[in-house]
């Protein structure tokens, strides 16, 4: 138990301890809206049914009593028996809802501290928010309550219920020295309002919903291209999204991108929050290349195991390994992870480009060349210059036909889409950013273009899908080092992976506000 816990408890021990001698009460928090029974208000064709004797997981929900309550944190809150209610429309045409959680008048507790976990019982993912940072909303307590935040809102289909489960507690960060949480009130209610409707409205695409947050969020920006595609830039951006109940982050919406059916669209690419560990991006036998592996997509270990392993049907870790190194060495333990049939569904297969960077007219490019900054590196990607200029040698003996496209579902970003992902910052701005030589990013010149993208990270190296051309070798690609540059490496490199995918343009955006606490859900 942490030293903050202690005092916490010890504090309360003694208050609740005097209370029995001047005969009130002390509590951290005590709320005077307990729901007992089952309460049913009928407006109409709607109908409100609120259940505190119900069960949730198997065992008997509890309702919103916080009587003598102290700090917890997120797991021991997400494990709180909710609240719960329903709301059933028995009306034969659409209603449209609002549920608010409403602070009244009579409360003295700080908000900053109030924690809330709200989603429908039959999913309990996704993590608490603060009770302020709700979006603010009309109260529907008129006189009674002093603010009004935002739940959730919807649309029933005549016929259709739904049952949410509300979970609430105080933050692990108030103490006693927090101003009006010790021996404060908080009282509030859950407040529902609903509206008949002709019919249920068609939520905007995850493409329309993006595109349409661009007019007012700063960190939704054109990247200047041929494609003019919509990018998240900066440090953090809010554009964390549920995917495969996990964290992924957009990218943002592409432009231009041909489906495996031959349509072009706008698309919505995504991004794995979290690397599902270091492993080579290809291998090979000690005699093709030296065993450092060979630089073509199409071929490549890396791409068998995303679109077979990581899709569910292993074909590569059949003995539970990837490969990690040379000479076909498979000696790291595949990822537990898989993107389940549901999710798959989400994916579009769409062709991606091969194209490399580092090749000008079939000449290898050396380090110093000022032409590899991120307009240049983009245009590359898209052409059909291939990652392999050399034709012998030990490091160049491989057979392997070089394409400049491919199909499929999964892959990894650009090494464009790190250096897009820049917002800049006061000392170097983000035009000079696109224009700095990809190596130089780890300068500290121009340390404002790495610190502020979302994409870097200090601890790993992360693979890109583009291959490097090189006089002597067919074995190098292109990784975002953990220095903040993208440089060239052996595709039997250890580098961390971060699966890539597009989705299908009529998913929508369903819930979610893109925070981590709060991310996009997807429908």
């Amino acid at each position: 138990m942490s030293k903050k816990f202690k005092i916490i408890l010890i504090s309360i021990t003694l208050l609740l301890v005097c209370s029995i001698i001047i005969g009130t009460s002390y509590s951290i928090w005590t709320t005077s809206y307990v729901q007992e029974g089952t309460n049913e208000v009928n407006v109409g064709c709607f109908t409100i049914t609120y259940s505190d004797v119900t069960t949730y997981g198997g065992t008997e929900a509890g309702d919103i009593n916080l009587v003598n309550a102290y700090p917890i944190t997120e797991t021991a809150g997400s494990a709180k028996q909710p609240y719960m209610f329903k709301i059933q429309n028995t009306c034969t045409i659409a209603s449209s809802y609002t549920v608010n959680l409403e602070t009244l008048n009579t409360s003295t507790f700080n908000t900053d501290y109030l924690r809330v976990k709200f989603n429908e019982a039959s999913d309990n993912s996704g993590s608490s928010v603060l009770y302020n940072t709700l979006t603010t909303g009309t109260s529907l307590l008129e006189g009674e309550s002093s603010s009004a935040k935002v739940l959730t809102t919807g649309y029933l289909a005549a016929g259709e219920e739904i049952t949410y489960a509300l979970r609430t507690w105080i933050d692990i960060d108030a103490t006693t020295e927090t101003p009006n949480v010790m021996g404060e009130t908080w009282n509030g209610k859950v407040v529902v309002s609903s509206e008949a409707t002709r019919e249920i409205p068609v939520p905007p695409t995850a493409v329309e919903y993006v595109t349409n947050l661009s007019s007012t969020d700063p960190s939704l920006v054109s990247d200047g291209t041929t494609d003019n595609n919509l990018r998240y830039v900066g440090a953090n951006p809010n554009n964390y999204v549920s995917f495969n109940n996990e964290l992924w982050r957009i990218i943002g919406v592409m432009n231009n991108i041909q489906t495996e059916g031959g349509q072009t669209e706008s698309l919505l690419k995504i991004r794995r929050a979290e690397s599902l560990g270091d492993y080579s991006w290809d291998s090979s036998a000690s005699g093709v290349n030296s065993g450092y592996g060979v630089n073509e997509w199409s071929q490549a270990d890396l791409m068998q195991e995303l679109n077979n392993d990581y899709l569910g049907n292993v074909t590569v870790g059949t003995d539970g390994n990837w490969y990690s190194g040379s000479n076909n060495t498979k000696t790291s333990a595949k990822p537990a992870s898989t993107i389940s049939n549901e999710e798959q569904n989400k994916i579009e297969s769409v062709v991606w480009n091969l194209g490399s960077p580092n090749n000008d007219n079939g000449t290898a490019l050396e380090n110093n060349d000022t032409s590899l900054k991120a307009p240049y590196i983009y245009t590359k990607e898209r052409s059909n210059l291939t990652g392999k200029v050399c034709s012998s040698g030990d490091y160049c003996n491989d057979t392997v036909t070089r394409t400049s496209s491919w199909t499929g579902k999964v892959a990894l970003m650009y090494s464009s889409d790190y250096l897009y992902a820049t917002s800049g910052g006061n000392a170097t701005n983000r035009e000079t950013c696109l224009n700095t030589h990809q190596y130089g990013w780890d300068d500290t010149s121009v340390e404002d273009c790495k610190n502020n993208d979302w994409i870097y990270n200090s601890s790993i190296y992360q693979w890109t899908l583009s291959p490097i051309a090189y006089s002597s070798y067919a074995n190098l690609v292109f990784i975002v080092t953990s220095t903040g540059h993208v440089h060239y490496t052996g595709a039997i490199s250890a580098g961390g992976v971060r699966p890539v995918v597009f989705l299908k343009s009529n998913i929508s955006i369903t819930g979610g506000t893109g925070t981590e606490a709060d991310p996009y859900t997807l429908g």
